[in-house]
């Protein structure tokens, strides 16, 4: 029971670390590479998909706050399906009772590639974000 327990709690410790990943990828600054970006009218909806800074130096300007960069959509659109469902055969896999060699696979399957894409969008950001500093 206690395998159970940990399990479930290391599956959404990954989901919520993926997730923040995607967070990071939405924040919008002016000074980036890639200027697109979409605006989100709801304001309680920005502050859950957008991060308000994505380190100690680099902090998004208040007036950017609602506006999510290109980048961070097609971050939450190549990792959000894939993490949800990670997350979703995780908790099943932790719950079963039976030893599910194919759930184990699954998940194994989509940790392996939330963990790829989540390196090539941590490449795109340092890559996007090299002169914003707000110091």
């Amino acid at each position: 029971m206690q395998i159970k327990i940990v399990n479930i709690v290391v599956t959404i410790f990954f989901f919520l670390l993926f997730n923040d990943e995607c967070r990071t990828c939405s924040a919008y600054f002016p000074n980036s590479k890639w200027k697109k970006y979409i605006t989100i009218k709801n304001n309680s909806f920005a502050d859950i998909l957008i991060a308000k800074s994505i380190s100690r130096d680099k902090f998004v300007h208040s007036f950017d706050y609602n506006k999510m960069s290109i980048v961070g959509l097609i971050s939450y659109i190549c990792i959000g399906p894939i993490n949800l469902f990670a997350l979703i055969v995780g908790i099943l896999k932790s719950v079963s009772q039976e030893n599910n060699k194919y759930l184990i696979d699954l998940y194994i399957l989509s940790i392996g590639l939330v963990g790829v894409l989540c390196i090539i969008f941590i490449i795109v950001i340092l890559i996007n974000t090299k002169k914003c500093k707000n110091r």
